[in-house]
This record gives C-alpha cells, sequence and structure tokens, in this order.
C-alpha cells in the first residue's frame, strides 16, 4: 500500500479501543471473502439451534489446538455462511492479529486464550482424541523445513529485518507441539468448561 493512499484515505486506519493508527505503507495482509460478497452472506453470529448444524463444528476444536499452539491471545472468532447449493451452514475461523501475543512475540498461555465464546462448539470433543489429528498437523508443520518454508515468505518488512528475533520466534514454535495436550487440559480445567460432553 502507497503512503499517498494511507494520507488520502481516511478509513485506513487501525482502531484499537479509541486509538486510531494510521495503517502503514508497504506490503499489507488481507483475508479472503468466502465467495462472491453481492451473492454470499457471512453472519458472525447463529441462533443456537443453527450453530448446532454447522458442518465443520469439528474444525473448533482444530482451531483451538492451533490458537493454543501460536498463543493467540485474544478470543476465538468466526464467520458463518452456507455455501452455493448447500443447506448447512460452514464456519470460517477468522482474525488471528493476537497470534504471539500480539506484536509481543511472546507466548503469556492463559486457559481461556482462543477458546471461542460460545462453547457450544465444542460439545463434539470427547476427550483428547477430538485434538490428536490437530496436534499431529501441527507437529509436521513445526517441523524445522516447514517452518523455514513458510518464514522465508515473510516480507521482511512486517519483522523490521529482524531476523534474530523472526528465528527466535520459529525455535519456540517449534517446541510448542508437545505442550498441547497441557494447554488443552488447562482449558478444560478452567471456570468456563468449555467441554462439556468430555468423558
Amino acid at each position: 500500500m502507497r503512503k499517498e493512499l494511507i494520507e488520502n484515505t481516511t478509513e485506513l486506519v487501525m482502531q484499537v479501543g479509541v486509538a486510531r493508527n494510521p495503517c502503514v505503507a508497504g506490503f499489507q495482509f488481507g483475508s479472503r471473502y468466502p465467495g462472491d460478497p453481492a451473492r454470499l452472506a457471512v453472519y458472525d453470529f447463529l441462533p443456537e439451534e443453527r450453530l448446532a448444524e454447522v458442518e465443520n463444528l469439528h474444525d473448533f476444536a482444530g482451531i483451538l489446538a492451533f490458537d493454543k499452539w501460536v498463543c493467540n491471545t485474544n478470543g476465538r472468532q468466526a464467520v458463518f455462511f452456507v455455501d452455493p447449493g448447500e443447506t448447512r451452514y460452514r464456519a470460517w475461523m477468522i482474525d488471528q492479529g493476537f497470534c504471539f501475543n500480539a506484536g509481543a512475540w511472546t507466548f503469556p498461555d492463559a486457559p481461556l486464550r482462543g477458546i471461542y465464546t460460545r462453547v457450544r462448539v465444542y460439545d463434539g470433543v470427547k476427550g483428547m482424541e477430538a485434538f490428536e489429528p490437530w496436534f499431529e498437523r501441527i507437529a509436521r508443520l513445526a517441523q524445522p523445513q516447514e517452518l523455514d518454508k513458510l518464514s522465508s515468505e515473510i516480507p521482511p518488512d512486517w519483522y523490521q529485518g529482524d531476523t534474530v528475533a523472526l528465528y527466535d520466534l520459529l525455535d519456540r514454535l517449534r517446541r510448542r507441539p508437545e505442550r498441547l495436550p497441557e494447554l488443552i487440559l488447562d482449558a478444560k480445567k478452567s471456570y468456563r468448561q468449555p467441554f462439556r460432553n468430555w468423558n
């Protein structure tokens, strides 16, 4: 994004609380819309009876494992939509901006971090086995060659060219998968009791 565009577009700001910070010139991250915005309605809330019918509710267990791995210090956010020709809603996980404790690149783990507000999405979680396929996928992603490949695609402007900090972050990500079962159990034991059907 060019500096002139930012200076002449009042909407190009990041609002955090009452503070409005202008976007920074350079490469930006953008999320895809799940379809044609003119023909596909997307919702950030579904009534309880509809929420139970979301076809990929098991993905909430997967994204929780991911959020624990990368220490997403925000609550999980998702949007819902019905693909053309389908009858059931699908969930898309959005807003990963607080991974690695936002810009701090630290891992202050806490039991409820990454938990979706409406715990009904975890009703299919009967035990740790609901997370194990996701743990395996994360462990593969945490292999040095995989993280190195992914990190090579990050524009240096995004980490201010600080390769020492980037390699430290990657090293911590390589080691974190072994902690995931413990972090999930901490969430299970929390006062929110997100996994109501855990045996």
